[in-house]
């Protein structure tokens, strides 16, 4: 019915993992200096940045997802998020559009009003950026479990949901 995959909008998630693989491999040469005391424990510290910088670029750089609506068998709709990598598609998120409580436009300026209401809830990020300016908070119920999921802006996608959305929804303009 409905599919998108958003396009990154900046580059923070590259900026930040190479400054930190610079940092891991400077510490490391730091660590060639004779004699220096507590050599292992800035080893260790540049092995760990090492790790994290990797992280960082396989969540954000080598990874996407794209957002579907689509036609279930039953004649109801779902929503879908689908991980692309280089070589695989994976579905990792599917829920009913009836299960949706509210869908909520989030920018900076209303993001601490809006993180409130997400306690006791399981929060997935689906965000193809690092720091989006703004993303989508879809608030759902699932198998009886309580949910927040958050996605990179599409306009036609949050008006899709909204339309199909059983609670009330928010954008920016409303707060």
């Amino acid at each position: 019915m409905y599919e998108i995959t958003p396009k990154k909008t900046n580059k923070a998630a590259l900026y930040t993992a190479s400054i930190m693989i610079i940092t891991a491999f400077l510490a490391m040469l730091f660590t060639t200096i004779p004699n220096l005391p507590y050599r292992s424990v800035m080893q260790l510290a540049a092995v760990l940045i090492l790790g994290i910088a990797l992280m960082i670029l396989g969540r954000y750089v080598y990874r996407t997802y794209s957002y579907a609506v689509i036609q279930t068998d039953e004649g109801g709709l779902d929503f879908t998020v689908t991980e692309i990598k280089r070589r695989s598609r994976i579905t990792v998120c599917r829920i009913g559009l009836s299960g949706i409580e509210k869908v909520v436009k989030v920018t900076k300026e209303n993001k601490k009003s809006t993180n409130s209401e997400r306690a006791g809830r399981k929060v997935f990020n689906y965000c193809v950026d690092m720091s989006p300016a703004e993303q989508y908070y879809i608030f759902c119920e699932e198998c009886g479990e309580s949910l927040l999921i958050k996605l990179s802006p599409d306009e036609p996608l949050f008006e899709l949901l909204v339309r199909n959305a059983k609670g009330e929804t928010q954008s920016a303009e409303e707060d």
